[in-house]
């Protein structure tokens, strides 16, 4: 079933592939842009657009007139949610899916959780047929903000800090996973109502993340585990922030069996995502 569809945060990291992923699936795809977006970014997504502010709702209201959904990649996390449904209701949008985080769940106590969570509570109200995707840590190509800065870390540095004592669970998610998860959801309507995380397929310790990361890369890094205190010092030094530090001090695993039995998700590999990742960024088969 083709949808004329209008996806917000289109110019992001994970919207850019969200767009390509609708296309290939036959949608009728339009982008809602901001006026400051990058020209070049906008006319590299190869689908018509449109300029408008999620702050302004009326702006996206006239964007959605005579579609029939919304995807919703723009973050949930600065308060725009209540507008955004708002104004798919008044535009008579009844097919919609939002990207969320499985952040929301985290220990740490950021300002944005309990934004996210009303707009959780909003997506999944029903009035806008509203499927909720909570992916976890995204990565899988250049630009990622969360293990770009760890593959180049691990790289570059003989001994490799570890904060806490690297139990800790990761689930990383591959972009491209995430983007066919929203291209499946789209067309089901019986899906409205229902959210599911979206992670990689198996939780990995972060040593073993590390570790596979400096295998892909050809690399032998000895893990030195320090108290988290003293590798937010550390990350301060080499540019890591001391949020991203806590993150991976605690576990992110989510369970993906929902979602693979309601709509067949399956995603790749920790491996073969972040060889891809590495391949991409011009590091793979370097000499030693």
């Amino acid at each position: 079933m083709s949808l004329d569809v209008l996806v917000t945060g289109a110019t992001g990291f994970t919207g850019r592939r969200v767009v390509r992923a609708l296309v290939r699936d036959g949608h009728q795809v339009t982008a809602f842009v901001r006026m400051t977006s990058d020209p070049e970014a906008v006319r590299g997504l190869g689908v018509p657009s449109v300029v408008g502010d999620l702050a302004l709702p009326d702006t996206l209201s006239a964007a959605l007139s005579g579609r029939e959904a919304l995807v919703n990649v723009a973050s949930l996390g600065f308060g725009h949610a209540p507008g955004i449904v708002e104004a798919a209701r008044d535009a008579g949008i009844r097919r919609s899916v939002f990207l969320g985080t499985t952040a929301v769940r985290a220990a740490l106590d950021v300002p944005t959780k309990a934004v996210r969570l009303e707009a959780e509570r909003l997506v999944l109200s029903g009035s806008v047929g509203g499927t909720l995707l909570r992916p976890t840590m995204i990565y899988g190509a250049p630009g990622d903000r969360n293990l770009e800065w760890l593959i180049r870390f691990v790289r570059r540095w003989p001994v490799i800090p570890v904060p806490g004592d690297g139990k800790a669970l990761q689930q990383p998610v591959h972009v491209e996973d995430v983007a066919a998860a929203v291209a499946a959801v789209l067309p089901r309507t019986d899906l409205s109502g229902r959210d599911f995380d979206l992670p990689g397929p198996e939780p990995l310790t972060f040593d073993d993340l590390l570790r596979t990361v400096a295998r892909v890369l050809g690399r032998t890094r000895p893990l030195l585990h320090v108290p988290l205190g003293l590798a937010r010092a550390f990350g301060w030094l080499v540019g890591v922030r001391k949020e991203q530090l806590q993150r991976l001090a605690e576990d992110k695993s989510a369970d993906l069996r929902p979602a693979g039995t309601a709509f067949g998700y399956a995603p790749r590999t920790f491996e073969e995502g972040i060889s891809e990742e590495v391949r991409l960024l011009g590091l793979a088969g370097e000499a030693l």
